[in-house]
């Protein structure tokens, strides 16, 4: 009885060891994977705001001509 309880702890001690060993090196892997994403979204928000392209707006100058033929169908329909 005593000699498999002292295989037990040996296979036991070595198992956990290497249990433990591994989860710590998955966590590490995981912590470094979540802050380089954080850092990668990070640039990349700086850089759209540092250089975002803010759109131009084109107005149309020319006044629209009334056609008499047409009379007012050359104006867009509106639903009120």
């Amino acid at each position: 009885m005593e000699q498999m309880r002292l295989v037990w702890q040996q296979i036991k001690a070595s198992v956990i060891v290497s249990l433990l060993h591994l989860t710590v090196f998955v966590f590490l892997a995981m912590s470094l994977m979540l802050f380089m994403k954080t850092v990668y979204m990070t640039i990349v928000i700086l850089i759209i705001k540092l250089f975002r392209n803010r759109p131009k707006k084109h107005y149309k100058w020319e006044p629209m001509w009334d056609d008499l033929e047409l009379d007012n169908s050359t104006y867009p329909m509106v639903l009120v």
